[in-house]
């Protein structure tokens, strides 16, 4: 459990760090919103990480926790997106909005590709 938070701290660290060099010389500007996505891909890991932590001992209810939690991920992720499309999108160009799209997206399948590759790593050993 403590190496999936490192490896999840680890990521966020680099995406933070990826959007402050693209803030300084990219041609797009990176917005609070941004940040705010990192940061709630990382809580969500974490909450998921420490949830199934309490179940590896018993392999049934440990899938049906992550399935649960997968799912519930994937419906908070379009929830964020609704928000960020109605609320906070009304002063952005299209290009902005494309950009933090492409990036929400690939910060997504980045935190569960992580997850899932630790997770069935570590059922290995």
């Amino acid at each position: 459990m403590k190496q999936q938070l490192f490896n999840n701290t680890l990521l966020s660290c680099c995406l933070v760090c990826a959007l402050c060099g693209y803030d300084q010389f990219g041609t797009i500007k990176v917005h609070l919103i941004h940040y705010i996505a990192v940061a709630f891909f990382a809580t969500l890991s974490f909450l998921q990480i420490t949830l199934l932590s309490r179940y590896k001992n018993s392999p049934q209810v440990f899938v049906l926790i992550f399935n649960l939690s997968a799912i519930l991920k994937m419906g908070l992720s379009i929830v964020f997106l609704i928000i960020y499309y109605l609320v906070f999108s009304n002063n952005t160009t299209n290009q902005d909005k494309i950009f933090f799209s492409i990036f929400f997206s690939i910060s997504y399948i980045a935190f569960l590709i992580l997850n899932i590759w630790k997770g069935i790593k570590n059922e290995k050993k």
